[in-house]
């Protein structure tokens, strides 16, 4: 989390920033909101498109508790803006981007499946740096918390 007066506000937006521009040739992200905040959306398709041995795999929330049309629009905080930056991540690279959500499937019912509601926040690099944390991916935790 960031915290005014103690740590600089965009704090955490540049550590997320630099972990993607320096990512060479592995990024998993285990998150709840993945990439609604548009800057680290432009940033991982540079980064896919100048480096075309970089992997990322993105584990999430089927469906989040974000809103969406014109009330996510209204907060700039939407399940809409997470479904849009996803699809502009994967058109750049789909042969190295995958998306993946957690189900959950009844044993007595299996064509029943249940979303698994992914809250971890988690990135691993290049197997080489792992970034645990707390925060979300997203403009209100990035800038206003």
């Amino acid at each position: 989390r960031t915290w005014k007066g103690v740590f600089p506000v965009d704090y955490l937006f540049e550590d997320y920033s630099k972990m993607v521009k320096n990512a060479t040739k592995f990024l998993y992200l285990e998150h709840q909101y993945p990439f609604q905040n548009f800057a680290l959306t432009y940033y991982m398709c540079e980064a896919l498109v100048k480096k075309p041995e970089l992997i990322l795999i993105i584990v999430t929330s089927v469906k989040t508790d974000l809103p969406t049309g014109l009330v996510g629009e209204i907060f700039d905080w939407s399940q809409d803006h997470i479904i849009e930056h996803l699809q502009l991540i994967y058109r750049v690279a789909p042969d190295r981007v995958g998306i993946f959500g957690l189900v959950n499937q009844d044993p007595q019912y299996p064509k029943k499946i249940k979303p698994i509601y992914v809250h971890s926040k988690m990135a691993i690099v290049d197997d080489e740096s792992l970034l645990p944390g707390s925060t979300n991916m997203d403009n209100v935790r990035f800038f206003y918390s």
